[in-house]
């Protein structure tokens, strides 16, 4: 999500704040009401990519619900969402960049090629083809 939209989403969000007495913070425009929770995670459970990323946010703007976020983040990786590959490479490049064991560090970059490339494949950009090509920079080095 680019600055500029996200600056718009939580100008969204605060204007919402400002009208109406039921949401009490920008975040709490993520949350799912309690009566739409179990359909939107059936059909999360379903592989509907919209219904996955809505959870993800719901569960990102609730304390203590990081465990939950990332299992939904996990689905939308395994339906090939680029947001959430890109953002688990580039944290994936990061944890390798940390690890002093050499076969485990190629074992993260691996993985983070993986996620990299199925980013690219399916929205090839600019800063998607950056990130694969930094990635392979440090698989070839030592």
């Amino acid at each position: 999500m680019s600055t500029r939209a996200l600056a718009l989403l939580l100008t969204t969000s605060f204007v919402l704040t400002a009208c109406s007495n039921e949401i009490s913070s920008p975040s709490d425009a993520f949350l799912i009401p309690e009566s739409q929770l179990a359909g939107v995670t059936n059909a999360a459970n379903a592989d509907d990519l919209e219904a996955v990323k809505r959870l993800i946010s719901h569960y990102e703007a609730t304390t203590g619900n990081e465990e939950v976020a990332e299992k939904w983040r996990e689905k939308a990786r395994s339906l090939g969402d680029a947001h959430e590959l890109f953002n688990h490479a580039g944290s994936l490049l990061i944890r390798a960049k940390r690890e002093s064991d050499p076969e485990k560090r190629r074992g993260i970059l691996v993985e983070a090629l993986n996620s990299a490339k199925r980013s690219h494949t399916n929205r090839a950009d600019a800063s998607t083809q950056r990130l694969v090509d930094e990635i392979n920079r440090s698989l070839h080095s030592k």
